[in-house]
């Protein structure tokens, strides 16, 4: 199954858990992740924009080809393992 783009707004996944999730070609905006846990997440070209992602742990799987991008987010004591696009985030 191919994504191309599909956005999801407003959404509150907090205290959630992704785990062996495939959550590429994604855009989040708007979205609070707050206490969650995305653990072994395939996330190339991810967008998460707008976002509060407060006490998040991050770890995507090394088959992800592109990095996420974090466009104007809260990563207050979010642990991110491997390297990001980071722009305006806080």
């Amino acid at each position: 199954m191919e994504r191309d783009g599909d956005i999801i707004k407003g959404f509150n996944f907090s205290n959630s858990k992704f785990t062996y999730s495939d959550i590429s070609h994604l855009h989040f905006d708007e979205c609070r992740f707050t206490y969650s846990t995305l653990s072994d997440v395939v996330c190339s070209n991810t967008k998460f924009s707008n976002s509060d992602m407060n006490e998040v742990v991050l770890q995507y799987s090394i088959t992800t080809q592109q990095q996420p991008s974090f466009i104007d987010t809260t990563l207050k004591n979010t642990l991110i393992r491997h390297k990001a696009n980071l722009s305006g985030v806080i």
